[in-house]
């Protein structure tokens, strides 16, 4: 029997990048929104690096949520989502 588990991570068809960040922490969560309640999407390690993503048409406005402010990302593995820019070394425009 094989179970097949599928996470709802939006797309944007209008996603441009306008910054890269270099991840800091060992292992760096991607959530579904902006904090830490949204479901974990993907997860990028220590010294891989994210495409900081700008969008009109997101559903959540990046900020600061639980403590963190959230950036939109495109990761490594081509998967959307929010992350923790505490944890990012940023470079780029």
């Amino acid at each position: 029997m094989v179970i097949l588990l599928l996470v709802y991570t939006p797309t944007y068809s209008h996603a441009v990048e306008i910054a890269e960040g270099k991840v800091t922490a060992k292992a760096l969560n991607i959530r579904s929104g902006p904090g830490l309640s949204y479901d974990k999407v993907d997860v990028v390690y220590k010294g891989e690096y994210v495409s900081i993503q700008v969008t009109d048409d997101m559903p959540y406005e990046t900020g600061e949520a639980d403590g963190y402010v959230w950036e939109y990302v495109l990761t490594p593995n081509g998967i959307y989502g929010y992350c923790a820019i505490k944890y990012l070394e940023i470079s780029g425009p």
